[in-house]
């Protein structure tokens, strides 16, 4: 059972958590369907400005099957996630009693700040996907809405702020119906809420600073509304505007991952190759890192294919999650050998899942010998691709101490 969605003990210094007994442990289950047909297509958010037509954000019904299944492919070494939840769940709570927000002050904003590629964002969809389905007995519908800010600085001078006023009148819109539930996502906030003080001093147009106010006056006026959960994110957190900061009700830092969180992340990837017949499946399989450190780390035939994996994942501390998620890939294309490769596997892979869909009943015995006839004839063994995916890692590094040396360079020039 994972235990993130719950009120187990985490232990903050290194994230792990403790046991959940099924025997004791309040069971809570959701029923859902995800959102179908046309209805789950994301539909754009266009605004007019000098007879342009742009797109100011993206909207996505939920829960949605684009976000089905990301909450559990993020890693993370603090409780982030648990803590998301927590606070989601008991901010539109407050605003179900009606609390006085004169008395108890709280925006129901969320700012995610840290390097790219740590998963802020990803993180900020899989809430509302989350989010949509635990609310599901309190909102009949609920939908996330991006904000494109890159589009929203328009290059005619003084419409930036307008735009934006037009893009919240779309948004106010949507949350008229108290029970709709929205989600409203600005990626890479900065761009919209750079600090107004150094805006001034550096002599840019006043234009930007009027983009600035307009985004604080509008999180303001949606703070009334209770139906209503604001998720921003940043990569530079030192530019933000402070008073859009001080309007966060919460402030999370999301980092690259340590050791322990790369070594679920390789499992993840691991057991996912394994499931579709493109490496060999193990007789003991993949061990919990709770489990491989109950066992102290000793080699044996059982812990032997867990033990490279935890090898290489100390290698790879410095590497952010979405460069982690892509090695897997780069493993095989390029690290492989060409005996591995063979060229009709996918093609027959292709034509079995043809197959089922054609027919209504498949029975899960002949889903699993399709499974172990693939595993069989073409699927890598396991060692073999995780010195791959170290070869993989390698790489990788050498290509950012490339990056980073000739970014010295340039500087210098």
């Amino acid at each position: 059972l994972s235990t993130e969605d719950t009120d187990c003990s985490v232990d903050r210094e290194s994230g792990t958590q403790t046991a959940v007994y099924l025997e004791t442990a309040p069971l809570l289950c959701h029923v859902y369907r995800l959102v179908s047909g046309d209805e789950a297509d994301p539909t754009h958010e266009t605004l007019e400005v000098s007879s342009e037509v742009i797109r100011g954000g993206t909207r996505w019904a939920l829960p949605s099957s684009a976000f089905d299944g990301l909450w559990d492919s993020l890693v993370y070494d603090s409780s982030v996630k648990r803590d998301l939840l927590k606070y989601s769940e008991s901010a539109l709570i407050f605003s179900d009693y009606e609390v006085s927000q004169h008395v108890i002050a709280w925006n129901r904003v969320i700012f995610l700040h840290g390097p790219p590629g740590t998963g802020k964002t990803s993180l900020c969809r899989a809430l509302a996907h989350k989010l949509s389905i635990r609310l599901s007995h309190r909102f009949t519908s609920a939908a996330l809405i991006e904000i494109n800010t890159v589009n929203l600085m328009s290059k005619w001078f003084s419409e930036s702020a307008r735009l934006v006023s037009q893009m919240f009148s779309s948004i106010f819109e949507y949350v008229e119906d108290s029970n709709h539930l929205v989600f409203l996502l600005v990626d890479e906030v900065e761009s919209l809420t750079s600090v107004r003080k150094s805006v001034a001093s550096a002599c840019e147009p006043s234009d930007a600073l009027r983009v600035v106010n307009a985004v604080l006056t509008h999180l303001d006026q949606l703070k009334h509304c209770p139906n209503v959960l604001v998720m921003a994110t940043s990569n530079v957190s030192g530019i933000v505007d402070p008073a859009f900061l001080d309007r966060a009700d919460i402030r999370a830092y999301i980092g690259p991952p340590s050791a322990v969180a790369i070594y679920s992340i390789y499992a993840s990837c691991l057991n996912e190759l394994i499931r579709v017949g493109l490496i060999e499946r193990q007789k003991s399989g993949l061990l919990n890192y709770r489990v491989l450190s109950a066992l102290q780390f000793v080699e044996s035939s059982v812990t032997a294919p867990s033990l490279a994996v935890w090898r290489l994942a100390q290698r790879s501390v410095g590497l952010n999650g979405r460069a982690l998620r892509k090695l897997p890939l780069l493993a095989h294309a390029f690290h492989m050998d060409s005996k591995y490769r063979p060229i009709q596997a996918p093609l027959q892979a292709k034509q079995r899942v043809t197959n089922n869909d054609d027919s209504e009943n498949v029975s899960p015995q002949r889903t699993s010998a399709s499974g172990s006839e693939r595993n069989s004839s073409s699927a890598v063994p396991f060692l073999v691709f995780v010195e791959a995916l170290q070869r993989a890692v390698n790489r990788r590094f050498s290509d950012q101490q490339l990056i980073t040396e000739y970014m010295g360079d340039s500087k210098s020039v």
